[in-house]
């Protein structure tokens, strides 16, 4: 029998080392990510994640800056909302500078 207790329940989504910025202190810009993750890689990823057991699941975006990728978070949020009907808390991290009124309105 599987333990909900043990199994993970972040599921942490690196959209890639692309940033708007260029902060030198910043660990992004030396990766070697340079392309987003793939669509159908990053569905299925979530998809598989969303019907594991885990208690308290969450989903976390993160970069160089996860909205210079916004059509993919895009994707992924309005596929959790067809998969799931409760509430299910993202978290993406971002220095809000490419938030626009489309961005500020889907989320």
């Amino acid at each position: 029998m599987i333990n909900s207790m043990n199994m993970p329940n972040n599921l942490v989504i690196y959209m890639s080392g692309l940033c708007n910025l260029r902060c030198d202190y910043c660990y992004a810009q030396k990766t070697i990510f340079k392309k987003a993750i793939k669509k159908k890689l990053l569905l299925g990823a979530v998809s598989k994640f969303l019907k594991s057991p885990a208690e308290g699941k969450k989903i976390t975006f993160l970069g160089g800056e996860p909205f210079l990728h916004f059509n993919l978070i895009k994707a992924v949020l309005i596929f959790i909302r067809k998969e799931i009907k409760n509430d299910l808390p993202v978290y993406i991290f971002t220095n809000g500078l490419l938030i626009n009124r489309e961005i500020s309105r889907f989320i």
